[in-house]
């Protein structure tokens, strides 16, 4: 399980990440870079939104990123600056490890089977349920009207993911994919 480093910049608001990505692919590099705030990952704190109001031409961005690309990340702010942009990092933090909470409504029978498929066999993922996923299928020879309040297929449930960032991450991406709702994001 590979660790990830959590930068925290206060940098020139719309250049940094864009900046930052382009320096990696220039370099031949298709690494994981996460903006946490994107992401809907849990980060901002009250002081950061009060330094981005009052100075509204920059803004605090969270980047994660694999530890092994450090230099190379610290390579990129570097080339920042001496393009002119203001980029100021302002800490680092160490992370192994993620974790999210998930509910699931589905009403599409292809879509559910994915999904109960995707939460029942993750080997590396821990998956616990608060309310086990729950599958209904109504026989169709009932006629279920447009404007009736029960579906055909039903898919529900809810719980939680654990696991390594990326591992998690790319879990998260093909739940909400498949219209379930992800939130609650930690590191």
């Amino acid at each position: 399980m590979e660790s990830y480093t959590e930068f925290i910049l206060l940098a020139q608001k719309g250049v940094t990440e864009g900046f930052i990505r382009g320096y990696f692919r220039g370099k031949g590099d298709n690494s994981l870079i996460l903006n946490l705030e994107r992401e809907e990952i849990e980060r901002e704190s009250f002081k950061e939104v009060i330094t981005e109001f009052l100075h509204p031409a920059e803004e605090i961005i969270h980047l994660l990123v694999l530890e092994s690309k450090e230099e190379l990340f610290k390579e990129s702010i570097s080339a920042l600056k001496k393009e002119g942009f203001v980029c100021e990092e302002k800490s680092k933090k160490k992370h192994s490890k993620m974790k999210a909470f998930f509910e699931v409504k589905i009403y599409d029978s292809k879509r559910g089977k994915e999904v109960k498929k995707l939460l029942t066999e993750q080997k590396e993922i821990k998956i616990s349920f608060d309310r086990e996923l729950k599958e209904i299928e109504r026989d169709k020879k009932e006629r279920i009207e447009l404007y009736a309040p029960e579906h055909s297929y039903e898919l529900t449930g809810d719980g939680k993911i654990e696991g390594s960032v990326e591992s998690v991450y790319l879990l998260i991406q093909k739940l909400r994919d498949l219209s379930v709702t992800v939130n609650n994001i930690r590191l």
